[in-house]
């Protein structure tokens, strides 16, 4: 069995950088119910003598799996000083993990299914921003934030950590495609029909 996990069962660790060691600490209630999911999961593999690896992925990307939503709303970001640090994994690269995946043929294993270059948010926004031609929401200080954005909003926000993808580049071996977010940006720059497309849903939104 393969689990699509979430990064958000570490919860938030100021910045730290996090293995798959590393203590679950869930804070929000998406974040507790794939926690609870994992330890279920867990439970059924023992009993039933099953293979299980449990993907803790962060925020999924792609071309249709853009935040253009926020552009759109001008949601406000947090300053660049006082900053969450985010993790990202394409679409497509957390496909050729789950097949990686399927060659584990024992035991439970959970791996952090990222990228290798955490970013903080406002610098993935700003670059997003840059090469779509949309203008960067405004950056205000943490709380003013917190007091600004929807309860959901902030919880994508609020938490900062940084994994480390070294279990997963080990055991499954997986060359990643867009080892970073800022890989898939600059080929973006270079191709204009995909950029229009993106815009054309970005109208659609607005």
């Amino acid at each position: 069995m393969i689990y699509i996990s979430t990064s958000g069962v570490y919860g938030d660790a100021g910045g730290g950088t996090l293995d798959e060691t590393s203590a679950t600490r869930p804070r929000n209630e998406r974040a507790l119910r794939r926690a609870d999911a994992e330890r279920q999961l867990r439970r059924f593999a023992i009993n039933r003598g099953c293979a299980l690896t449990i993907l803790r992925a962060p925020g999924i990307y792609a071309d249709e799996r853009l935040p253009l939503s926020r552009f759109a709303a001008a949601a406000p970001l947090i300053i660049d000083a006082e900053d969450s640090w985010s993790n990202h994994i394409h679409a497509d690269d957390l496909a050729l993990l789950c097949a990686a995946a399927l060659r584990r043929r024992n035991g439970i294993r959970v791996y952090n299914a990222c990228d290798d270059q955490p970013l903080p948010v406002g610098l993935w926004y700003r670059r997003l921003g840059e090469t779509l031609g949309l203008p960067l929401p405004p950056q205000l200080p943490r709380e003013e934030v917190k007091a600004r954005v929807t309860p959901q909003q902030w919880s994508f926000l609020a938490e900062s950590r940084r994994l480390d993808n070294g279990r997963l580049r080990r055991e499954l071996a997986v060359r990643l495609q867009w080892p970073s977010v800022l890989d898939y940006l600059s080929a973006l720059r270079q191709d204009e029909a995909r950029r229009s497309a993106i815009l054309a849903s970005y109208a659609e939104i607005r």
